[in-house]
């Protein structure tokens, strides 16, 4: 999930200037992504063990998905 973060950020924010794109990095943690939608609605999904596909697959159903 970092590699992939690490390519894919500058671009994301370069196409998304304003939405929100928070990047936490920790030890012992398992990688995570999280959509927060109007209303409070936050919806998580886990990253562990995908590949740098599966992870974009990942982050466009969140991005697409309206809550």
């Amino acid at each position: 999930a970092r590699s992939f973060l690490t390519r894919t950020y500058p671009t994301m924010k370069k196409h998304n200037p304003q939405t929100p794109i928070m990047l936490r990095e920790a030890a012992g943690t398992l990688p995570k992504v999280f959509a927060r939608y109007e209303y409070g609605v936050e919806k998580s999904q886990s990253l562990e063990g995908l590949s740098d596909k599966q992870i974009e697959e990942t982050v466009t159903g969140l991005v697409r998905t309206t809550a």
